[in-house]
């Protein structure tokens, strides 16, 4: 690797002593059994697998019986496979970069619907250049391009794709990068700064689109039998020649625009189109030069590019992760749905998980990148205080209604039903801290909110109790009853309390009226004083043994 070119000299003559070093090499093992053809159903095409579990035999019975000295024989199935294999994980991350370009672009879009849109236009007009509606809008266009890119190097390396199918990829990969493009160029903020030099770039990717679709348009009309269409593919290769080495001009430009970066290696469709577009425009221009003497007017006006409706869209936000939810793959939050439970169906709980997470990244990636004298104006409830305690309470209400199905299933047990009892105390705990210590809190509707967290708090203590108090009572032990009669009466006290806390917060303004008693507590509220008293009169002389 050079370094021993670039070791100092030594002074002077004396001899220098080479130390003796040894090296440990790992053996070479013989592969394992392995079922290829079930594990990569659905990764890769068949032929391909059927072919690496050839090769991994051929090595494993090679390698068996030669005990690993047919070097030659072994190198030459090893490259093989290895070659097959990187080929698969390399299309594999291709998709899996697709369907993240997808992602972006569905956060940007939600960005732009559900967030800029609240923010009044003197907040609007400070914020940062990459902020701006015009530039999220350009972002969220360019991800789908660049994803069409990547789909269009994908049908390059498959067999079964068509030119008709690299054809249409092509100019739809036009289309996105002009549509980005337009709505970029008419920004304020595109005068100076990143924004400028993201205009370029975008001008440099459609100038090669559009190189790759007049070649693939070529490709496909010089399948024709007729002169005329000999002459518009000669045409279009000839403009995919100049477009190719505008795109180059591009690339330089956008390379040179503050702040200066290094002009990129080709890569993916572009390496390939590359070497291909001039050296078909030169072949075919050579084949069909009679052609176009005879036909000079058609040199002069470009076939238009056939237009097509484009099939990439943004990932809705609110829509990703639906099925996985309760899962590590659904966006959720801190929450997570508990699987002592049957939920399915239950959108309720799966709306407010989203809306949790939503929050979530609104504090994370949004909040963020505000500047104090901006974050100082937002709206009382865009206050990142504001905004962390409705993600918590939207948790908190989760566990409620997972209550409430619990209650409803023969299935969950009173300890299924005491955790999420419990686990909604914690959450409206944390939504009531959360928010005390803001300073909107004091005046309009941040009060009220803190007023409804503090009632519903109440609320699922006097669950959590209640529902202790059901499995303490289970014990044989006096004590276990005696503890359990207790739980039962500060059920019932919280209770009341949350009755009352329920008719504070109707009256904090906005005024309104007292909502009835639904879910969960439409049955505690009838369970937990009948059964303290019960339980109270049951036990009563155990409760005056155990007064001190």
């Amino acid at each position: 690797m050079g370094c021993a070119t670039s070791v100092y000299a030594s002074v002077g003559k004396k001899k220098r002593i080479v130390q003796e070093s040894v090296v440990f090499v790992l053996q070479l093992r013989v592969p394992v059994q392995s079922d290829l053809q079930r594990q990569l159903k659905g990764v890769a095409p068949k032929t391909t697998v059927e072919r690496l579990a050839c090769l991994r035999n051929q090595i494993q019975l090679v390698a068996e019986d030669t005990g690993g000295s047919a070097i030659s024989e072994l190198r030459t199935a090893l490259e093989e496979y290895l070659s097959l294999l990187a080929g698969i994980v390399k299309k594999n991350c291709r998709r899996d970069a697709v369907d993240l370009l997808l992602k972006a672009s569905g956060y940007l879009e939600f960005c732009i619907r559900e967030i800029l849109t609240r923010f009044p236009p003197d907040i609007k007009s400070k914020l940062p250049d990459d902020m701006q509606e015009s530039v999220l809008q350009t972002l969220s266009i360019q991800a789908l391009g660049q994803g069409t890119e990547i789909q269009l190097g994908l049908a390059v390396d498959s067999q079964k794709a068509t030119l008709s199918v690299k054809r249409r990829l092509a100019c739809e990969q036009v289309i996105y990068f002009s549509q980005a493009y337009q709505c970029l160029s008419g920004c304020e903020v595109v005068s100076h700064g990143c924004a400028k030099k993201l205009l370029r770039f975008i001008y440099w990717k459609f100038l090669e689109a559009k190189a790759a679709a007049y070649y693939y348009h070529g490709l496909v009309t010089d399948k024709g039998n007729e002169p005329a269409c000999h002459v518009s593919a000669v045409c279009c290769f000839l403009a995919a020649a100049e477009l190719l080495a505008e795109s180059k001009k591009a690339c330089f430009s956008f390379c040179l625009a503050p702040p200066v970066t290094r002009a990129p290696p080709m890569w993916g469709v572009m390496k390939h189109l590359s070497q291909k577009i001039p050296e078909v425009a030169f072949r075919k221009s050579q084949t069909y030069g009679y052609l176009l003497e005879e036909e000079e007017k058609a040199m002069q006006c470009l076939p238009e590019l056939p237009d097509f409706q484009l099939s990439l869209r943004p990932e809705e936000f609110y829509e990703e992760g639906e099925e996985d939810v309760g899962s590590s793959k659904g966006y959720r939050g801190r929450g997570a749905v508990s699987s002592s439970v049957d939920i399915s169906g239950t959108c309720p709980i799966y709306l407010l998980l989203k809306a949790s997470g939503y929050l979530e990244f609104c504090i994370r990636e949004i909040l963020t990148r505000f500047p104090p004298d901006i974050k100082c104006k937002l709206p009382d409830d865009m206050q990142e205080s504001v905004l962390q305690t409705l993600s918590i309470q939207a948790l908190g209400q989760g566990t409620e209604i997972q209550l409430g199905l619990a209650v409803d299933s023969q299935k969950a047990t009173l300890s299924v039903k005491r955790r999420l009892a419990c686990e909604q105390v914690i959450y409206f705990s944390q939504a009531y801290q959360c928010l005390s210590g803001c300073e909107v809190v004091s005046h309009g509707c941040a009060k009220k909110l803190l007023r409804f967290i503090y009632w519903k708090f109440l609320e699922a203590k006097a669950a959590a109790y209640y529902y202790h108090g059901l499995v303490i009572d289970k014990g044989n032990e006096p004590a276990c009853h005696v503890s359990a009669v207790c739980c039962f009466l500060a059920a019932a006290e919280l209770l009341a309390e949350s009755k009352k806390a329920c008719f504070s917060f109707c009256l904090a303004p906005p005024v309104t009226r007292a909502p009835p008693m639904w879910g969960v507590m439409k049955h505690l509220s009838q369970k937990i004083p009948e059964v303290a008293f019960r339980k109270s009169q049951t036990y009563g002389y155990l409760l005056e043994e155990e007064e001190k």
